[in-house]
């Protein structure tokens, strides 16, 4: 089974910080495999099948807002 690939643009977050808590918060969510943050362009592009819905719930409760692209 290969992992999807999905991309995220996240509103607010600009710095190292703000990266490492949207990481460690997608990478709790049941099916992820892996992420790649950019803080440049505020994205995140998460690997595994997971629920969109969690994704962005979890960024929710990381303190930011995201949407899918």
């Amino acid at each position: 089974m290969c992992d999807i690939a999905t991309s995220y643009q996240v509103t607010g977050m600009t710095c190292g910080s703000c990266a490492t808590k949207v990481t460690t918060a997608v990478a709790k969510v049941a099916g992820v495999t892996g992420t790649a943050v950019d803080v440049a362009n505020s994205t995140v592009i998460v690997s595994g099948h997971v629920d969109d819905a969690a994704i962005s719930a979890a960024i929710a409760d990381a303190g930011y807002a995201a949407t899918r692209v």
